[in-house]
């Protein structure tokens, strides 16, 4: 019956993996996220935010509000994925 609990699910529930988002475009990523790739993926997102933050600036703006800019972008990464997991897409 659909969406009862299989072997698969069980062995990857025990392994500490997450499910990706349901109906998402097939592609070469895993059907499960691991721990460790979701906190590689959220780093990359991170990273890239704070890029772009910084290509946007100029060097002394940067330097000047690296730290609350960091902060906030680092939040917001947490809230997303929050969001995520509330809705069961991650």
């Amino acid at each position: 019956m659909a969406g009862e609990p299989t072997q698969r699910h069980d062995l990857m529930a025990r392994r500490g993996c997450v499910r990706m988002t349901p109906g998402a475009p097939l592609s070469d990523r895993p059907s499960y996220w691991t721990p460790d790739a979701l906190r590689q993926r959220v780093e990359a997102m991170i990273a890239r935010e704070l890029s772009r933050c910084e290509r946007s600036m100029t060097p002394v703006e940067w330097h000047r509000n690296r730290e609350w800019i960091t902060a906030n972008v680092v939040e917001a990464a947490r809230l997303w994925m929050r969001e995520k997991a509330t809705r069961g897409e991650l």
